[in-house]
């Protein structure tokens, strides 16, 4: 670092004079002529050519100097990652020898442990087996007597029946016997077991039932009830049916008597204009009346809501007719 930047400053210094040099004759030669000026600035440039033709020479001289730095630098460095390389190396292989070693102690360590627990089983199983031979040997001694009395009961067998040939013969008798035994306790257990349920679930099915027919008898009251409301609101319903048709039938009589008055008066007052002058025949006024007493359904009902309607309208337009006549009359009386 120190080599690479006293260079830089060497060259900085030299440029720094070179300038300071160049206006030095500016103070002495500001009344001299044009050529001696000319002159003068050739020289300047003459010397800074040199200096800076000095300059390069000085930095070819240093850049092969540090070339030659930076090659001997680097070949050095080749050297020591080579070292290290190695080194690396060597440390890698112990690395792995150290781990080998570590790892054969431990399977040697986890061998012995194994060894010794399965020595130590083998013991446990060797005392075992050793005080089930002592209890089978008392178990023989003791049993003993039992197998002199089924040898004395086979040879008795022998001269009475085939049954029971070898004490064997008992023994399976009294096995299948024993297994017998528990096959029917067992099913017994279950049978109870299985008895145990069907009685609480008839127990529960009958309580759903009973409480299912109070449930239905409850909703049959209320919906007995909600029929008889039903039937109170129907019959009132019905009277105030019935009693509005009468009014209906007894306004639509009145309508109709009304029509035949207003259709009679208006075919009078024609009769009575005809025989001053000629008039087309007007359509007469159809009366449909219902009889109080006969109700009829919901079309003739339609029908003779439709005429009535049509019958109130020309009604009007005879009413309007009249209403005419009758002023022409007033007129007629008013000038007479």
């Amino acid at each position: 670092m120190q080599h690479s930047s006293s260079p830089s400053k060497q060259k900085s210094n030299e440029i720094t004079y070179i300038r300071n040099k160049s206006h030095q004759p500016m103070v002495f030669l500001e009344n001299a002529c044009t050529e001696t000026r000319m002159l003068e600035k050739r020289r300047q440039m003459f010397e800074i050519s040199e200096a800076l033709e000095h300059q390069k020479d000085e930095f070819a001289r240093r850049e092969d100097a540090f070339r030659r730095r930076e090659d001997s630098l680097r070949k050095k460095d080749l050297q020591l990652q080579e070292s290290l390389i190695k080194f690396n190396k060597f440390l890698q292989d112990n690395e792995r020898k150290k781990t080998r070693a570590i790892k054969r102690t431990a399977d040697e360590n986890r061998n012995t442990e194994l060894k010794s627990v399965e020595s130590n089983k083998k013991f446990e199983k060797l005392q075992e087996k050793a005080s089930n031979e002592k209890v089978c040997k008392d178990e023989l001694v003791k049993n003993g007597k039992y197998r002199t009395y089924l040898s004395n009961f086979v040879d008795f067998m022998q001269g009475t029946s085939d049954e029971f040939s070898e004490i064997q013969d008992i023994l399976n008798r009294h096995r299948t016997l024993t297994e017998t035994n528990s096959q029917l306790i067992e099913q017994q257990k279950k049978s109870v077991t299985e008895s145990e349920l069907r009685r609480a679930e008839l127990f529960q099915l009958s309580r759903d039932k009973v409480n299912s027919i109070l449930n239905r008898n409850n909703e049959i009251a209320s919906l007995q009830k909600n029929l008889e409301t039903v039937t109170l609101s129907t019959v009132g319903m019905q009277s105030m049916a019935d009693a509005t048709y009468q009014d209906v039938n007894v306004k639509v009589s009145e309508l109709g008597q009304v029509h035949a008055s207003v259709e009679n008066l208006f075919l009078r007052l024609e009769n009575q204009a005809q025989r001053y002058k000629k008039k087309k025949p007007v359509e007469p006024l159809g009366t449909t009346t219902t009889s109080p007493s006969t109700p009829s359904g919901d079309n003739d009902h339609g029908k003779s809501s439709i005429s009535s309607t049509i019958n109130s309208r020309k009604t009007l337009e005879y009413l309007e007719t009249i209403a005419d006549y009758i002023t022409d009359y007033q007129s007629i009386t008013e000038e007479w």
